[in-house]
């Protein structure tokens, strides 16, 4: 089957995905389940004129066709964005119920390689923290001692609506 006719645009998004994966030689992070770069094209045959040029960078799990997204990029205004290790460790907390299968000095190699990659491409990489949903920070199977808050911030806020009640009487 041939493929579609595309705006200039949207083969562009097509073209530079293909180069980025293609730069990143399939690169594995994790192990069990092992992940890779993801981005998913335009979704459809025209961007609108830019509006939907904007492709998710998404840490695919092998075994399940999913995964975290980790960043974005924009072929008509040429920006893009990476999230940092800790966003992606928590994101993947969150989605999976489990610990995240990267470790902060693999997830930072491979966000180098890939802020590298799209730099060449002529784009400009900025770093973006994504809202962490708050269930992340207390699943079971995230990073040690990150359930371990709860009970200080209930008797922390225990003290404090104490004292208020106190300086009100």
């Amino acid at each position: 089957m041939a493929n579609p006719k595309r705006t200039l645009l949207a083969q562009n998004a097509v073209d530079t995905a293909d180069m980025v994966l293609l730069a990143l030689g399939g690169r594995v992070l994790g192990k069990d389940p092992e992940m890779r770069l993801g981005i998913k094209g335009p979704g459809g045959v025209s961007t609108e004129g830019g509006k939907t040029a904007r492709q998710a960078l998404t840490l695919v799990r092998a075994d399940r066709q999913d995964g975290v997204m980790v960043g974005w990029m924009d072929v008509a205004t040429r920006q893009a964005a990476l999230r940092p290790f800790e966003n992606a460790r928590c994101l993947y907390a969150a989605r999976f119920q489990a610990t995240a299968p990267f470790q902060p000095d693999e997830y930072a190699a491979f966000a180098d390689h890939l802020r590298t990659t799209l730099t060449q491409h002529g784009f400009t990489v900025d770093e973006e923290v994504a809202e962490v949903p708050l269930a992340s920070l207390t699943t079971r199977g995230s990073s040690a001692g990150a359930g371990r808050w709860l009970p200080v911030a209930v008797a922390v806020a225990t003290v404090v609506l104490a004292a208020v009640a106190f300086a009100v009487r």
